[in-house]
């Protein structure tokens, strides 16, 4: 039998898109075209979707079409206000186990649990502090910070609470790639981290003890998918990133709506 007849559910996931809008119109087609290939697809980003600029409103409008299943936030909303108020007009269940309840000004539930073609899926949200702390040099004059607990301590609360629960138990994480590989080898259970914040583009998922790890890069130059395969030992992770600059029809609706706003958002150039 081929490894895709035990193909089990499609994770296609972003991160760090920080406002790039220019990305958004080719990142729709990729999503479109991974979910014609299996439906039974989860859409996830883990946070610093930048969306509180000048174009606010085409992002968000945008980013609605795409169909996410769940988000964290990333620094960047736990600094800004206006990222904040953006992410809650999403309308997207926005994951996040280390601040109170309400912190971040709208609901934020810690987990998700999903059904997917027979499989329960569990999504446990982590985000990181602000980078520059208050006395930083680079600390930001108009951030109004979101206070973040330790993602290791609510990860040891929450996998335990999780995993008897779930077939598949995936983290969403805005940790970064150093505190990501912390975070599988002290909690044990977690399946797959999908990750974000230190920008790092992964060809194919990290192993670290029985857990894979999958970032793509950021500002949305690439769609990471990820392939949840049952294998005898469990299950098996095979992942890939997308590049939007290959030969693939942007999405007209979205090109449009830029155009209409600011012509200079439909480059295909990543905006520094």
């Amino acid at each position: 039998a081929s490894c895709c007849q035990f193909l089990m559910l499609t994770i296609a996931h972003t991160n760090d898109l920080h406002g790039h809008d220019g990305m958004l119109p080719r990142l729709a087609a990729l999503i479109r075209r991974e979910r014609q290939r299996n439906p039974d697809m989860l859409l996830l980003d883990a946070g610093d979707m930048g969306i509180d600029d000048s174009l606010g409103s085409l992002s968000i409008d945008s980013l609605r079409t795409f169909g996410y299943d769940a988000i964290t936030s990333g620094n960047h909303e736990n600094e800004i206000p206006s990222g904040r108020v953006a992410l809650a007009r999403l309308g997207v269940p926005c994951l996040v186990a280390n601040v109170a309840p309400n912190a971040l000004g709208f609901d934020t539930p810690p987990y998700l649990m999903r059904r997917v073609d027979g499989l329960t899926v569990a999504i446990l949200g982590l985000t990181t502090a602000p980078v520059y702390p208050i006395g930083h040099p680079l600390h930001r004059p108009n951030a109004n910070e979101v206070r973040v607990g330790d993602p290791l301590v609510a990860a040891q609360t929450w996998v335990p609470h999780l995993r008897p629960q779930a077939d598949l138990l995936v983290v969403l994480s805005h940790l970064g790639l150093r505190r990501d590989l912390v975070l599988a080898r002290a909690v044990p259970g977690i399946d797959l981290i999908v990750g974000g914040h230190s920008h790092h583009r992964l060809a194919s998922p990290l192993q670290i003890d029985g857990t894979a790890i999958v970032q793509a890069g950021m500002f949305g130059t690439y769609l990471g998918v990820v392939d949840v395969e049952r294998a005898a030992t469990g299950f098996h992770f095979r992942g890939r990133l997308e590049p939007v600059w290959q030969d693939v029809q942007p999405d007209a609706a979205i090109t449009r709506a830029a155009e209409r706003i600011a012509p200079s958002t439909t480059t295909n150039q990543p905006r520094e």
